[in-house]
């Protein structure tokens, strides 16, 4: 015999339906037929991120500011952080867990501000419980008037509002370990916020004026400090390089980030822009 089968090496091959063949060839038939069908219904996870970025960064034209300057409940705007220079972001390529059966998904700041799909919020008003009668003598927004920031309606089939809750030890932001910013598909207040004057020495003073959308003229912005309601903590974001599949972007959370003066730093800092 010229040829003999190698000691420790099996010679049948997958054609041949004998021993452990069977069941090895029906067992990578069913694993190809799993990974077709993923693929057919884009849970394949690459798939599915490639399809998140995709619809994520789909373009949105922001309107015009309103001929006095004024935010109302239904504009649509961006927060840029003034620190990071980058805006805040859905990742609904992130699920997260807040409570069973609640879907909630993860937010950052990314520094891509072209406005989009997962960067451009719409203003609302909260729950009924949490509006105050005076509240809806206009659709101005005022400073400390409660209100709620939606996803873009484009964006999902079903609302979603950034919230926040207090910070636990199973429960905080990715890196920094601050109060967890997040999204979630219920109004209530735990997505409640308030705008503030950035200078604590005015915010009595301006309580109750309409605030003004941030105006660009190349030199000056100006700037707010957002409240989340419910915590009274302000919303933060620092340079904390957070990894998603959208690349490197920065950690968005709430924290009261302040100076000697025990005034907010510029990680409070928002520029509420709406064109």
């Amino acid at each position: 015999m010229l040829f003999q089968p190698a000691v420790g090496k099996n010679t049948y091959h997958r054609g041949v339906n004998i021993n452990n063949f069977v069941e090895d060839r029906a067992l990578e038939e069913h694993k190809l037929k799993e990974f077709l069908q993923k693929q057919a219904t884009g849970q394949l996870s690459t798939l599915r991120a490639h399809e998140i970025i995709l619809h994520s960064r789909q373009r949105v034209e922001l309107k015009p500011i309103n001929p006095d300057g004024f935010l109302r409940f239904g504009d649509q705007i961006q927060l840029e952080n003034v620190f990071t220079e980058s805006v805040v972001a859905s990742d609904f390529g992130d699920e997260i867990t807040i409570e069973e059966d609640k879907d909630t998904y993860a937010t950052t700041c990314t520094p891509i501000v072209a406005p989009m799909l997962r960067n451009v919020f719409v203003i609302e008003r909260p729950p009924e419980e949490f509006i105050a009668a005076e509240d809806l003598l206009n659709d101005v927004l005022h400073f400390n008037q409660n209100f709620v920031l939606r996803a873009h309606p484009d964006y999902t089939a079903r609302p979603f509002y950034l919230a926040s809750v207090l910070t636990t030890p199973q429960l905080h932001s990715r890196y920094s370990k601050q109060q967890l910013v997040f999204l979630t598909d219920e109004k209530k207040f735990s997505s409640a916020w308030k705008v503030w004057n950035w200078d604590p020495q005015l915010r009595a003073d301006t309580d109750g004026d309409p605030v003004r959308t941030t105006l660009k003229d190349g030199v000056t912005k100006e700037v707010f400090v957002i409240v989340h309601s419910h915590t009274g903590i302000p919303l933060g974001a620092d340079k904390i390089k957070y990894a998603n599949i959208f690349g490197n972007e920065h950690e968005l959370f709430c924290k009261n980030d302040v100076d000697n003066h025990r005034a907010q730093t510029k990680k409070n800092y928002w520029n509420l822009i709406t064109a």
